[in-house]
């Protein structure tokens, strides 16, 4: 969540102006050398709350079909050639959202921003979403 927030910030994706994140166990994963595997976490919008032609006018967002995949796989598989996936530490659409949307912030993110540059008073404050975000309907298309 740290890099992701981190990475936002240095985009200039978002303008805080809020609260903050859900305190729960972690369980930890380990590498094969002993080290712990870093956690990862997304800020994601809950776009069940978005009102059509209030908070978004058109939706779209393009996804690959699963009998694509198996055929790319199965191609690869024929040639010998090895298949690789891409995992992305954050990413969001380079374009600044028509609407203004703003986004409660989660209840403990304070403690992960103080990690960070930012030393921000969130009390009873939200954030204005600039860019596309995780879980906002016109993602896709912006």
């Amino acid at each position: 969540m740290k890099i992701e927030l981190l990475g936002k910030e240095n985009n200039d994706t978002k303008k805080l102006q809020a609260q903050a994140i859900l305190d729960k166990p972690r369980k930890h994963k380990f590498i094969a050398d002993g080290s712990i595997k870093p956690q990862k976490a997304r800020l994601v919008a809950k776009k069940f709350l978005q009102t059509p032609n209030v908070d978004f006018r058109e939706t779209y967002a393009p996804v690959t079909r699963l009998s694509f995949m198996r055929k790319i796989l199965s191609i690869s598989a024929n040639y010998g050639l090895t298949a690789h996936k891409l995992d992305f530490m954050y990413a969001n659409v380079d374009e600044e959202t028509e609407e203004e949307i703003y986004m409660e912030i989660l209840e403990k993110l304070v403690e992960v921003l103080k990690c960070s540059k930012m030393k921000p008073n969130l009390d009873g404050k939200v954030c204005r979403i600039k860019e596309a975000v995780y879980g906002l309907k016109q993602s896709g298309r912006q």
